[in-house]
């Protein structure tokens, strides 16, 4: 809602410097109702292109979500959208700071961590459950995202795990007896 007042006021504020140029008799003011139009004109066509590339790519981050571990490939996902892979990923960057490949590399890195902390599961069968077929390769890359192998991560979960639920001796305390 802040966008579109936002874009609402710059759009009124444009037509407003449109409107007051118009009125006057002057090459200047005729060159700055030329650029105002311009500017209106870009306003509509950068809105509208922004609405539906956001929407697009949205759906886009969802399919991403759902299907990390599967085999996706950047032209696979560019041509959902109907973009070239240059296109798509010039516009992926733009829109979140990061490429399609890091986004995707993210997420199965995520889910190992899920998996490596909550299963028992050997290396293997979890590279190949976040899209991997090669565990070594998935160890180095593993390794490179959280500055441990998946062995540590997984000794290094466990321990915290521990600490958090380990037992301690409730101590009585007078004001529960009350």
């Amino acid at each position: 809602l802040r966008r579109e007042v936002a874009e609402s006021e710059r759009i009124l504020s444009l037509l407003d410097i449109i409107h007051n140029d118009f009125t006057q008799d002057s090459v200047s003011a005729r060159f700055s109702v030329y650029g105002g139009i311009l500017a209106l004109l870009g306003e509509f066509v950068t809105g509208t292109r922004q609405l539906n590339t956001d929407t697009r790519f949205e759906d886009i981050l969802d399919y991403i979500d759902g299907h990390c571990t599967a085999d996706i490939s950047i032209d696979r996902l560019a041509k959902r959208l109907g973009y070239t892979k240059e296109y798509f990923s010039v516009r992926f960057r733009a829109l979140y700071n990061t490429t399609a490949l890091e986004y995707i590399i993210g997420k199965r890195i995520g889910r190992a961590q899920d998996l490596l902390s909550t299963t028992d599961l050997p290396i293997g069968e979890i590279a190949q459950a976040c899209g991997y077929s090669d565990p070594l390769y998935f160890s180095r890359l593993f390794r490179r995202r959280t500055l441990l192998s998946p062995r540590e991560y997984r000794r290094k979960a466990r321990e915290e795990e521990r600490t958090m639920i380990s037992p301690t001796t409730p101590k009585n305390d007078p004001a529960d007896s009350v």
